[in-house]
């Protein structure tokens, strides 16, 4: 049985944002909140990202759930920030933040199981019958191997295996991308505003642990937006910045953390 969290921090400007837009009570906006969060249990993955669904079907799920039409909920979920676009994908925001201790509690009933499997494995192998060893034969005269003949063929050395993918580089103590993925954010939000969100992110994993396969696909789910509701103002100056700069490739202000992988 699935269950979502609601924190106490849920309560604040998000959420009156979202009931103005709505023109509805805070307690019906949370209400629309909790079912979209009810759907994303199986229609989301852990980081937000909404599988293999458009936001007809997210009308569809959330239709009933309110008199106002559900295309409107759609639209203020949106404007609101409770509903992220990326590209062509559709990202519940800091979903990983309020679901975590949902997917916390998935992780150690998955490795519950697995460990209870090996024990019940382990159990039934030293219970079962005893296979009777064979004697072991006298030691004898062994033959020498046979050595091959030579070969005046020159022997190839071994090839490194080559890496999957562009090599990452440490732009953080705790953040990596691609020389190619740093530009595209720079190219997006100016070099000053990508700054700020390497350094926001690498804060983040420092002090809570955590790692995302891509950092910076987690800076465009969420980092991005923490960075504007901290920094407004940022992103326009940083751009600006970008457009008045010579075109030259900016050195990595991280080089101290080295490109080690």
């Amino acid at each position: 049985m699935a269950w979502i969290s609601v924190y106490q921090e849920v309560d604040g400007p998000k959420l009156r944002r979202l009931a103005r837009l709505l023109e509805t009570s805070k307690a019906e906006s949370l209400g629309i909140l909790n079912f979209l969060w009810f759907w994303g249990m199986n229609n989301a993955d852990e980081t937000g990202k909404v599988l293999e669904a458009s936001r007809e079907d997210i009308e569809d799920a959330l239709a009933g759930t309110t008199r106002i039409r559900p295309e409107a909920v759609v639209d203020a979920l949106f404007e609101a920030g409770w509903l992220d676009a990326s590209g062509d994908d559709i990202l519940i925001h800091d979903w990983d933040q309020w679901q975590e201790q949902w997917y916390k509690l998935q992780r150690t009933r998955k490795n519950n199981a697995e460990r209870m499997r090996r024990v019940r494995s382990e159990e039934k192998q030293a219970s079962g019958p005893k296979t009777p060893t064979a004697e072991p034969e006298a030691p004898g005269p062994q033959p020498a191997p046979e050595e091959p003949p030579p070969s005046d063929e020159p022997v190839a050395p071994k090839k490194k295996k080559a890496k999957d993918g562009p090599e990452k580089k440490k732009y953080a103590e705790f953040v990596k991308m691609t020389e190619q993925e740093y530009d595209k954010l720079v190219s997006q939000f100016g070099e000053t505003f990508t700054l700020a969100c390497i350094e926001e992110l690498d804060n983040y994993k420092g002090a809570k642990g955590r790692t995302y396969k891509s950092d910076y696909r987690a800076i465009l789910s969420w980092v991005v937006d923490r960075v504007r509701e901290k920094r407004p103002g940022l992103e326009k100056a940083s751009k600006e910045t970008v457009q008045t700069a010579p075109q030259s490739k900016p050195a990595n202000p991280f080089e101290k953390w080295g490109d080690e992988q």
